[in-house]
């Protein structure tokens, strides 16, 4: 399924369990398991503003 548009998102924190993050249109911070927040990227429902956040929080 090919989504007409994505959610841009700024990661706040990352830890194994949650990751934190802003919903850049709706100016809101909400968090999200780290699982569901992959499948979410790896879908393109979110682009990640900042991923170098992503990666060295790994």
């Amino acid at each position: 399924m090919s989504l007409p548009y994505s959610i841009k998102v700024k990661i706040i924190e990352k830890n194994k369990r949650k990751v934190k993050i802003r919903l850049m249109q709706a100016n809101r911070i909400m968090s999200v398991p780290s699982k569901a927040f992959d499948q979410r990227c790896e879908r393109g429902l979110y682009d990640v503003v900042n991923p170098a956040v992503l990666e060295s929080n790994i």
